[in-house]
């Protein structure tokens, strides 16, 4: 049997907390600590719906609004608010989810009986679908009220409809639960922090590496207390590393902070010089940068690779754009030019994203670097900046396009900014707009020589390659990285200064600056085993 939504939205309401009447609603305390409540972002949600339903086809589910950026993340807890769009589309996904789930061929799989014919037989069976199902949704055992609550409504829905319709609106009821849409973990009422329980600790491990919900071998350790022992802590982090799960939280973090889909924007559609390029050239680019990063976590997961690592991956799209020789079919891995390329800052994806659809700029390039990479505030240009393309007089010939940023940015007031901005932008002029590498322009030979301040590896260079390396032997950069990571994986910002940054940074200098191992120390950390306690 299916109902229509119209059905859904008569029995069951999107604010039922568990183990509550389906129709009251329940007040979140949204300015607790953010470790106590998070909401699940639209990303994380996803993942956790085809965990919760593995091989389970929803073509119906609508697309939920996406969240906002704060540093490039979108799992902050400050700004992850629910609108009344939200709301309703979290609606309309839960019902599609449940229709799905309640066909006869997947619910065979979901639940956990032999049969359910008879009204004895449809009893048992729901008393045990939700104490397995609401496991999963609440990523904690369900309490006695929790199953005594959604029993009596599974019990009145089968008795109005059917048995097959009433797990649908359970399933709607549980996946509308604030439960299952925020990370939710107890007040405490006393002054300093207090250890997280073993269930709190498998979310946040999951969430951390996983971008979802726990396995059976996290539950497993959480019911049995043995994840809060330190060995086991830590075994269970580096399994949870090797699963593919993992490659792909790790692919998503480093999309975000260094801003990569931002090749899609609708800036970026077009190039003046190259009329190949499309919307497929932009999705191809940022999937070549998604599997560069892909093969290092396999590989070498060292902030040192990212920034020197020659190989690349390109289709016949993008062959042309490095100067390759295309493969004869889908993607192929090869070496680029070691004198004209390292790492992910000479990427078609990280070049064209700087640029404007005729030039490359500078100031936007030199902005990236500084705060990307660097950690460094955004240097906004004044209201009344003239943001046009800069072009020569008649009188003036031909000019590089470094000589005619040169000459807008030369007054004393834009040199404040710019000098900074500019040192690490010009470092990028042998590519263009579309991140070509070329040698001459305007019948010159190209000018990248650039400019480092405000590091600790200050001093000019020239040309790409030679800031990547640079960058990639900077503690600056790896106190970024630092940064970065534990605002991901905590969901909040960490300023410079705070005793966890400077901790991590140290060990993560002394391992080689090794990702992985950096993730290992982050979940096993006492701190993020604490939660937040708060005096009444």
């Amino acid at each position: 049997m299916k109902l229509s939504w119209a059905g859904f939205a008569l029995v069951v309401c999107a604010c039922s907390p568990v183990g509550s009447d389906p129709a009251g609603p329940r007040e979140l305390d949204l300015l607790d600590a953010p470790e106590r409540v998070r909401r699940l972002s639209v990303w994380e949600l996803e993942n956790t719906l085809s965990d919760l339903f593995p091989g389970l086809v929803v073509p119906d589910a609508p697309s939920l609004p996406r969240d906002p950026r704060l540093n490039g993340f979108t799992n902050d807890a400050a700004s992850l608010g629910v609108s009344q769009l939200h709301v309703r589309r979290l609606e309309r996904v839960a019902a599609a989810y449940a229709a799905a789930a309640s066909d006869e061929a997947y619910l065979e799989t979901l639940l956990p009986c032999d049969a359910w014919d008879t009204p004895a037989e449809q009893s048992a069976c729901g008393r045990r679908f939700l104490r397995r199902f609401l496991r999963d949704v609440l990523r904690r055992p369900p309490t006695d009220p929790d199953l005594d609550a959604f029993d009596s409504a599974l019990t009145g829905w089968r008795t109005q409809l059917d048995f097959r319709a009433a797990i649908q609106l359970s399933i709607v009821r549980a996946l509308l639960a604030p439960e299952f849409l925020y990370r939710l973990e107890p007040s405490v009422a006393a002054d300093g922090n207090v250890p997280t329980d073993a269930y709190d600790l498998a979310n946040r491990v999951s969430y951390a590496l996983w971008g979802s919900m726990p396995d059976e071998a996290l539950f497993a350790a959480a019911a049995d207390g043995s994840l809060l022992e330190d060995e086991i802590l830590e075994d269970h982090a580096r399994r949870l590393l090797d699963d593919p799960r993992a490659r792909r939280r790790w692919v998503r973090f480093h999309s975000s902070w260094l801003g990569l889909d931002d090749i899609l924007s609708e800036e970026h559609a077009s190039r003046l010089e190259y009329p190949a390029w499309d919307a497929q050239t932009q999705r191809d680019a940022l999937d070549a940068a998604e599997r560069f990063f892909g093969e290092i976590f396999d590989s070498e997961p060292t902030l040192s690779a990212m920034f020197l690592r020659r190989t690349a991956f390109v289709n016949a799209n993008l062959a042309a754009y490095y100067d390759v020789t295309a493969p004869a079919s889908g993607w192929s891995q090869v070496e680029l030019p070691s004198a004209t390329r390292a790492g992910i800052l000479t990427r078609i994806a990280t070049l064209a994203a700087r640029s404007h659809p005729a030039y490359g700029s500078p100031p936007l390039r030199g902005n990236f670097v500084r705060t990307r990479v660097l950690c460094g505030a955004p240097l906004n240009p004044p209201a009344d900046a003239d943001l046009s393309q800069p072009t020569s007089a008649e009188f003036e010939g031909a000019r590089t396009n470094r000589q005619l940023f040169e000459a807008r940015a030369s007054g004393a007031t834009c040199q404040g900014c710019h000098v900074e901005l500019d040192g690490l932008g010009f470092g990028f002029e042998a590519f263009d707009a579309a991140g070509t590498y070329r040698t001459q322009e305007a019948e010159q030979a190209i000018d990248a020589s650039g400019l480092l301040l405000g590091t600790d590896v200050d001093g000019p260079f020239t040309g790409a390659v030679e800031l990547s390396e640079r960058l990639a032997e900077s503690e600056t950069v790896q106190h970024c990285y630092v940064r970065r990571t534990l605002q991901s994986v905590y969901g909040r910002v960490f300023e410079p200064s705070e005793d966890l940054v400077l901790m991590h940074s140290a060990h993560f200098r002394a391992t080689g600056g090794n990702a992985r191992t950096l993730l290992v120390d982050v979940v096993t950390h006492p701190r993020f085993r604490m939660k937040s306690a708060r005096s009444e």
